[in-house]
């Protein structure tokens, strides 16, 4: 092929260079040898022949040397090709101002250590935030990167990240609880674990260490949980607003024992737009708690998807009323013209020679408006298509502005990156549309598993949703994971090589789509009518394939990704998706995330179609904790008036109804109505049969007699004695009591 035209060493030499190519990297200096001795063939379809000009043997030998040369003198380039444009681990161009600034904020960190890394109470500083706003593709997250982490490794401070996700909208706290997992990891790499479990355990009481524990998956390590008493496990329960702020208090109790032990902390925050309310409480108290030290707190967010009427929004004026509250906002701009002619030039290593590449910058900045991402990834189209080539010849890159020129106006960032992953084989593809459904980040184990089962479904042309979970069950022992392994690996090696996926560098097995924009481009490969029923796919495979543990760890993700085949789903389905839905609520709920547990009820309800019939106990589960759970989130206050209503109103014992009349109790109470409050827990009091006094004044005399009535009961017992009397084990006294310690408020 080479000898046919020397033409083609174009195509050929830079394919033997690219970390693409299937020869190893160690033979392809020798491999090019062979290029020259068979220099003097031609490779056609009918079989290998003599070449027939001189001229070309001449030309594809200087060629051929060219290249041997390009490779002896290391010219691969960090293991990339000089053949290839550079577009990972680029310099940041435009934001010299910022970095340094970063790079100050990190110093301040490092007032008041000691050299053991202790915080010196004289000088201590307190958290402070940080926020960098921007469009999508600007380039905060790597700013943040190359300005705080990896100075932050250097200088021997804890850097640790977590990050929103679109798709994963409905988990409560999991962006911070990601990045405590990381700072987790930090601990354990740097030796600092044992010594500061110790200061917890000093800390803390048993059932706050249980909490931490619950709430924050991938912390464990922290917490000796294997040393805590069943008894304290169990009893351990969550309630009302007091959870919250319960483990609001916890967390930042638990922040100022690791700062205090460390030389400084960076938490960085990403993609703020997609928090949740309780996220956003949380970073608002301990920014406000002056007891934490030397703590950085980094927020990243989308600055045109956040509205004044946004809750970020809301939570960063309110936090800018504080006077004891130092925020400081980054605003990441697009890139001028020339930042993006040195990017170009940079990608290019051509820049010694910027000037070389300015018409071809200037095209670029106008489609991509400056927008670091789309920089990027019209450089990788251009590349893709041939429109810019490396030159052996002239050692350096060529193009044809006029041509670029053409392209590139009908073109944009959208349509380039799906037609790039459609390049990709159908099963690569099918690897990215799962991965897209799971999110930002996800385990290839999972995605294999459920590639897998899809793969299961497709061969036997499966629709009905009933039918679908059968087989995904019955397929676990019939269909072998060694299938669809050789096609997942070597499309993991296909998307790192073409910068699709990412690996986590603090989890096996973990990886990341390099970008959202990346990420939102898989999903687009699903057809647009297709796309509810295939995450429903996606979370039937998951609810029926994880183990219990794995589907607790997973229980928000499966469930909301099989409520998008809610409407194709009938009869026991229904139900069993219900009780999961229920299931979910409750574990939001558990973490205090009420908002949450109450979309999770209402699918709930939605699943049962309303109805009491089918499965009252979990109809009655449902209307009853997502009203207690809008009246803690103070969320559509109606809906839970309706709810209470709709729960008082059926033939059901007096016990079920309890639940919702003690939040119809506090409602009242919280709303200033006292007297409907009382009249409310008073008339519960009287339907379980207990004695309960008219809601009316009462003499003295009547005071008076109940007090001695009491006191005659006690015996003149002291306060051990009575500590040791038998625990009240009625339940109908319990709920009286409980009602009536409400209306007191």
């Amino acid at each position: 092929l080479l000898h046919t035209n020397p033409a083609y060493a174009r195509i050929l030499i830079p394919r033997l260079y690219s970390p693409r190519c299937p020869i190893s990297p160690g033979k392809r200096s020798s491999d090019l040898h062979h290029l020259k001795s068979y220099s003097q063939m031609n490779q056609t379809d009918g079989g290998i022949r003599p070449i027939r000009s001189s001229v070309e043997v001449t030309q594809a030998e200087e060629l051929a040397d060219i290249a041997i040369k390009a490779s002896e003198s290391g010219k691969m380039i960090s293991g990339i090709s000089i053949a290839e444009p550079r577009l990972e681990n680029l310099r940041l161009h435009g934001r010299e101002d910022e970095i340094k600034f970063l790079n100050t904020k990190l110093r301040e960190l490092n007032d008041g250590r000691t050299d053991n890394g202790a915080t010196d109470v004289t000088t201590k500083k307190r958290p402070e935030l940080l926020l960098v706003k921007g469009e999508s593709g600007t380039g905060k997250t790597a700013l943040v990167m190359q300005g705080l982490r990896n100075p932050a490794d250097k200088m021997g401070m804890a850097f640790a990240g977590g990050k929103f996700d679109l798709n994963r909208t409905a988990l409560p706290l999991s962006a911070f609880f990601d990045a405590m997992s990381s700072l987790t990891k930090y601990l354990i790499v740097n030796d600092r674990v044992e010594q500061i479990k110790f200061k917890i355990i000093l800390e803390f009481e048993e059932d706050e260490r249980i909490l931490l524990a619950r709430a924050m998956t991938g912390c464990e390590d922290l917490f000796p949980i294997e040393d805590i008493s069943p008894h304290a496990r169990d009893s351990l329960a969550l309630g009302g607003k007091e959870a919250a702020m319960r483990l609001q208090f916890a967390i930042r109790r638990l922040l100022k024992v690791i700062c205090s032990n460390l030389k400084g902390a960076v938490l960085f925050i990403d993609d703020l737009q997609w928090s949740d309310t309780s996220t956003l409480d949380l970073i608002r108290s301990i920014a406000l708690d002056a007891e934490i030290p030397s703590l950085l707190l980094v927020g990243a967010y989308r600055e045109d998807e956040v509205p004044e009427s946004h809750p970020l929004a809301l939570h960063i004026r309110e936090l800018g009323e504080q006077r004891d509250i130092v925020i400081t906002t980054i605003s990441v701009k697009n890139l001028s013209p020339s930042n993006v002619m040195s990017l170009v030039a940079d990608a290019l290593r051509m820049e010694d020679n910027e000037s070389a590449v300015e018409t071809l910058a200037k095209l670029v900045h106008k489609k991509s408006e400056g927008n670091a991402f789309f920089v990027l990834m019209f450089l990788r189209y251009l590349y893709d298509e041939r429109l810019i080539e490396y030159n052996f010849g002239a050692m350096r890159w060529i193009w044809n502005d006029d041509v670029v020129s053409s392209t590139m106006v009908m073109q944009n960032v959208a349509t380039i990156m799906i037609n790039r992953l459609k390049q990709f084989q159908e099963g690569s593809q099918t690897i990215l549309k799962v991965a897209s459904c799971l999110g930002a980040s996800f385990s290839t184990s999972v995605v294999a598993m459920v590639v897998e089962a899809l793969s299961e479904m497709q061969s036997r042309k499966v629709s009905d949703h009933d039918e679908i979970a059968s087989i995904i069950t019955h397929s676990i022992d019939e269909f072998e994971n060694d299938e669809i392994a050789p096609v997942i690996a070597s499309s993991i090696e296909e998307f790192e090589n073409d910068g699709i996926w990412e690996v986590d560098s603090e989890s096996d097995g973990i990886w990341h789509f390099s970008h959202d924009q990346i990420q939102s481009a898989a999903f687009e490969l699903i057809p647009l009518g297709e796309r509810d029923s295939f995450r429903g796919k996606v979370g039937t495979a998951l609810m029926t394939r994880l183990d219990p543990d794995l589907l607790d760890e997973c229980l928000f993700e499966a469930v909301t990704l099989q409520n998008y085949a809610m409407p194709s789903m009938s009869g026991d389905e229904r139900k069993a998706l219900a009780k999961m839905n229920l299931q979910a609520g409750l574990k939001a709920s558990k973490n205090a995330s009420f908002h949450t547990a109450a979309v999770y009820f209402k699918a709930g309800r939605e699943l049962l179609e309303g109805s009491w019939e089918g499965d009252p106990d979990t109809m009655l589960q449902l209307c009853s904790e997502e009203a207690n759970a809008r009246y803690i989130a103070n969320y559509n206050l109606e809906t839970m008036n309706v709810l209470i209503d709709e729960v008082l109103g059926q033939p059901i014992p007096i016990r079920d109804k309890f639940r919702v009349s003690e939040v119809k109790v506090k409602s009242a109470l919280a709303r200033g109505n006292l007297r409907e409050s009382l009249d409310t827990a008073l008339r519960f009091c009287r339907k379980l049969g207990l004695p309960a006094p008219k809601n009316k004044p009462v003499s003295t005399f009547i005071i008076l007699k109940e007090h001695m009535k009491t006191k005659h009961a006690l015996r003149n017992r002291t306060a051990e004695e009575i500590a040791c009397l038998p625990e009240l084990i009625d339940e109908q006294i319990i709920m009286g009591r409980k009602m009536l310690i409400h209306a007191a408020g």
